[in-house]
């Protein structure tokens, strides 16, 4: 792909040469006088090209991502940023790098971006205002809101335990160190927790997606028999992701004997377990807390009402977290954390029968991923209810991905607990980006004429499917395009004149597995860098002409690429996406392109220069008119699906007021969105 820029001045050479043999009066290209304005710095275009830097620090996690012109999420009333509803991405894309610098093509009107990532190791929203062409994106936080006036990094020992019971209303007390208070124990182990590790779960357990049922099971761990000696196992417990927007809290207790018993435990038994927090703000970032940092559980010994850090064989671990539990309640010193609701109506257990749904009462997902031979044994919480909720409810219903928050287990002896199923090592990781846009044409080029932009009119839409190969939960290569689909739709016909519609590809026909039409294979023609599909011989016989609003004629084209031909990276630095090269002619050779984009080898190159034309060849300025107001021939109007089309025989800044001014201001960002109102 990098011989792309060759292809181009090799082309654009050949053409220079067709021009200077083409013209019978003349042994040199002479540019007409175009006053004070230099058309090769007015591109007209609505769209402009931004660099992404977007700092994961993850450098070989498998990421995909989306871009939006505004905030994705919206407060609700409760406080809680939600995702909004019928809003659309701008740009997508898959990032493996911990800093990428990837680039895209957006509108020109847009100065701030978002980016929101579903992977559940990453931070699910970035903000970035755009300067200078390149977009440095931050962590905008989106968690659930907590009243407290900041939030101290101030660590609690791990060594002291504290006592919750399984009765209604309890609540901890933070704890003072100093000035500063607590939320979050010590780590007594860091361990470097696998990227690879990370790809699995994030293939296994999709965002929004119900688990697969082998994993959606009692996440309560046993401590067996085989390889434990008398003194039992020690435990540590680490949060390797937190994707849900509450503040979750994690608690655990102790149960002498089998798992098996705890579905069928009284109420009374119930009450007596001594259930100790683990992490009052199971939250990533935020509490400081970071994937591999470990704290070791410790066994409650019911004789002697010590803790311990073995915990027996035969004892069972199970695990209990609360809902939006690190919240604030009263005030001064007498302020108190990891509250719970009326009828523990916010706690969630690892034990289904224990949960409050009268059906789909499971919670968790259990599941082992390896890497490098290693076993890492993992479970998720579902931290909303399964069941639907009352419009009044502020509670959300649970998606059951059981990907909210996730935790790893690591026991000595190793196999002091028997690994859940594992989960499948990924092959591929796709993503699709969508674009969309109008194409507006004036068929007198040479001539100006009336220079209402409406004898051909075009929509599009397109989705581009990016790909990511693995092996061993690793990437392998580059990201590449593998597939592309484009949806044209001839929309408005405002001429006598038999217009044809096509477009070039500049992808080369190398790099094209197949070609379709509405489902029939097309033979592409080769044109240089690329390949030309001819879509529509005569625009008139397929949709009414000079009818507002007629029943457009729609084109589906599937373009498959071989695999590993085309880069992310290089697509889209060469613009090799919709709306490709579109031209329309009237007559074999006439073609009009849209500005700085080069015609075809059909082209009559004795048209350029001629009329009002104000293209140069030799420099590699295309479609621009000489008259006063430097107007093109055809214009692409970007991210739009609807386009109030120009009054016939009207200058289209008839219909669109600021279009002028943008033209006036070098059709910069200022009065960008001129075709918005």
């Amino acid at each position: 792909m990098k011989k792309m820029i060759q292809h181009k001045l090799a082309l654009m050479a050949l053409i220079s040469a067709i021009a200077l043999s083409g013209c019978m009066d003349k042994d040199y290209y002479e540019a007409p006088d175009y006053g004070s304005k230099n058309p090769s710095q007015l591109e007209f275009s609505t769209t402009q090209d931004v660099q992404l830097k977007l700092n994961y620090n993850s450098s070989g996690l498998i990421t995909t991502f989306e871009v939006y012109a505004e905030n994705p999420y919206m407060k609700n009333d409760a406080g809680y940023w939600t995702l909004k509803d019928g809003i659309a991405p701008i740009a997508a894309g898959i990032n493996t790098d911990g800093l990428s610098e990837i680039f895209r093509t957006i509108p020109a009107y847009v100065n701030e971006l978002y980016v929101y990532s579903s992977n559940l190791f990453v931070s699910t929203l970035k903000y970035a205002k755009i300067e200078n062409g390149v977009a440095n994106f931050e962590d905008f936080d989106i968690s659930a809101p907590i009243t407290e006036e900041a939030i101290s990094r101030s660590l609690r020992s791990g060594a002291e335990a504290v006592d919750l019971y399984l009765k209604q209303g309890t609540a901890i007390s933070r704890i003072q160190v100093g000035s500063n208070y607590c939320y979050r124990p010590t780590p007594d182990k860091n361990v470097t927790f696998p990227q690879t590790v990370k790809n699995a779960i994030e293939s296994a357990f999709p965002n929004g997606q119900k688990a697969d049922a082998k994993f959606y099971t009692d996440a309560s761990i046993y401590i067996h028999q085989e390889d434990v000696k008398d003194e039992g196992a020690e435990i540590w417990v680490s949060v390797i992701s937190s994707d849900g927007e509450y503040n979750n809290s994690l608690s655990y207790f102790c149960y002498d004997g089998p798992k098996e018993d705890l579905p069928n435990l009284t109420n009374a038994q119930k009450e007596s377990l001594k259930v100790i927090c683990a992490f009052q703000y199971a939250k990533l970032n935020n509490s400081g807390l970071k994937a591999g940092e470990y704290i070791q559980l410790k066994y409650y010994n019911k004789k002697t009402g010590g803790y311990e850090k073995n915990f027996p064989v035969g004892t069972t671990i199970g695990w209990v977290l609360t809902a939006n539990g690190f919240n604030t309640t009263g005030s001064g010193n007498s302020r108190q954390y990891f509250t719970y609701g009326a009828a523990n109506k916010n706690w969630f257990y690892s034990i289904p029968a224990w949960n409050p749904e009268k059906s789909n009462k499971n919670h968790t997902i259990t599941f082992t991923a390896t890497d490098q031979g290693k076993d890492y044994i993992c479970f998720g919480f579902e931290d909303c209810h399964n069941e639907d909720k009352t419009k009044n409810d502020n509670e959300y219903n649970g998606d059951g991905d059981c990907n909210d928050v996730m935790f790893h287990i690591i026991s000595n002896p190793i196999k002091a607990v028997v690994p859940p199923p594992h989960i499948p090592e990924e092959g591929t990781v796709e993503t699709t980006e969508t674009k969309k846009g109008i194409l507006a044409f004036e068929d007198f080029w040479p001539k100006k004429f009336d220079y209402d932009l409406n004898d051909v009119v075009v929509k599009y839409e397109s989705e581009i499917t990016y790909v990511q190969k693995t092996k061993d939960n690793k990437p392998v290569g580059d990201v590449t395009v593998n597939y592309l689909t484009d949806k044209l739709s001839l929309i408005h016909a405002g001429a006598d004149k038999r217009n044809a519609f096509s477009y070039k590809v500049n992808i080369p026909l190398s790099s094209i597995l197949k070609v379709t039409v509405n489902g029939d294979v097309y033979n592409p023609i080769a044109d240089g860098n690329g390949f030309i599909i001819d879509l529509c011989p005569d625009v008139n016989s397929v949709i009414e002409p000079y009818i507002t609003g007629t029943t457009p004629k729609v084109y589906n084209i599937s373009i498959a690429l071989k695999e590993g031909t085309v880069l992310q990276d290089n697509f889209n630095r060469e613009k090799l996406f919709v709306p490709y090269n579109p031209f329309i002619f009237s007559e074999p050779g006439k073609e009009i392109h849209l500005p700085s984009y080069a015609p075809t080898s059909r082209v009559n190159m004795t048209y350029f220069g001629t009329d009002d034309d104000a293209s140069n060849p030799n420099t590699g300025v295309w479609y621009v008119s000489n008259a006063d107001n430097a107007y093109p021939f055809a214009l692409h109007l970007s991210n739009i699906d609807t386009y109030r089309i120009s009054d016939e025989g009207k200058s289209i800044e008839t219909t669109y007021p600021e279009y002028t001014k943008w033209v006036n201001n070098g059709c910069g960002s200022q009065y960008a969105d001129w075709y918005l109102k």
